[in-house]
């Protein structure tokens, strides 16, 4: 099993930090789960009753100790993601960034935990990568928004410390139930632009890569960055994979007026080659996923979404206007 024995998720109650969890289970370990504490978090907390959970903020310096001090290694998932990361720009950094800053501090000063795995993105690389172009760690960073800049801002505090770490850049591994985000989520969409490449990864693989970055050999994984995403028959234009995915939930097939002929979305296909052969994480496909969402949005749900999607396109029609 290696020679950590209990680890800490911090965002263990998000989408991917559930898949982590289960990863890490199956393999053994002891785990500590951080998340705030709220209603939701609590009610995640349950189904898994053989983890330890601390509820705290990334923000306070004492509940990362908490779960520090009992930990061999961290794995970091938490972030404001976008769209919500560029409505407030001093919250995104000091939860994306001195929130990590603080697990680095906190880790320097444990004698047992050591090895930091760190969930960046993609999106480091900034817009208009072209179709065919693979990203690799070596790709040059540029920064487009809060987001991708706060992100680049860890990796640097990370690669610059005194642990022991390892980087995932995450392609796109979206959430098993979108109907559930609010409207502002899907505004966000219609931003994207019509020949953006988009690489999906099943948010069960982000989990497994991550629960494997923290669990192998430190001399396969230390000081190294990953390009984490489904490989070379998972890559598509965000025209089609976005509609794809709205036609699963209900929503319908979006017009391509609505979407931006310019390049908008951040990141792109990335060389996974080395992140497979480390990891082995690469297990399901866009397609299972397809089948995954729609189990998990539920029949009804997806009926419900089909009767007011005439009323979400046509608000999403003004959007996509203002914003082109």
């Amino acid at each position: 099993m290696g020679e950590k024995k209990t680890i800490l998720v911090a965002g263990a109650a998000g989408n991917i930090g559930q898949y982590t969890l289960e990863a890490l289970a199956k393999q053994g370990y002891s785990l500590i789960g951080f998340d705030l504490d709220n209603k939701r978090n609590r009610g995640i907390a349950k189904k898994f009753p053989d983890v330890e959970w601390i509820f705290g903020d990334i923000r306070n310096a004492r509940d990362v100790e908490k779960g520090v001090s009992k930990a061999d290694a961290v794995i970091n998932l938490i972030a404001i993601l976008p769209p919500h990361s560029e409505m407030n720009g001093l919250r995104t950094n000091a939860v994306n960034v001195d929130g990590v800053k603080t697990i680095i501090e906190k880790m320097e000063q444990s004698k047992r935990c050591k090895h930091l795995v760190f969930t960046s993105s993609a999106a480091v690389h900034g817009v208009g990568i072209p179709l065919n172009t693979l990203l690799t760690p070596n790709s040059p960073y540029n920064l487009e928004d809060y987001y991708s800049d706060t992100k680049a801002k860890a990796e640097q505090l990370i690669m610059k410390s005194n642990i022991n770490w390892t980087i995932l850049r995450l392609t796109a591994a979206p959430n098993l139930d979108p109907t559930a985000k609010e409207l502002e989520d899907l505004e966000f969409i219609v931003n994207i632009g019509l020949n953006d490449p988009v690489e999906f990864c099943h948010p069960k693989d982000v989990g497994l890569a991550l629960a494997n970055a923290a669990t192998k050999p430190l001399s396969q994984v230390n000081k190294q960055i990953f390009m984490i995403g489904g490989g070379s028959n998972e890559q598509y234009t965000a025209y089609d994979f976005v509609t794809t995915i709205l036609k699963n939930t209900g929503v319908g097939k979006l017009p391509k007026s609505m979407f931006s002929t310019e390049p908008q979305f951040p990141g792109g296909w990335v060389d996974t080659a080395h992140s497979q052969e480390v990891l082995q994480y690469q297990r399901h496909t866009f397609k299972e996923y397809l089948k995954d969402l729609r189990d998990e949005v539920g029949f009804s749900k997806r009926m419900m979404t089909s009767v007011f999607s005439p009323l979400i396109q046509r608000h999403l029609k003004k959007v996509a206007k203002a914003a082109h």
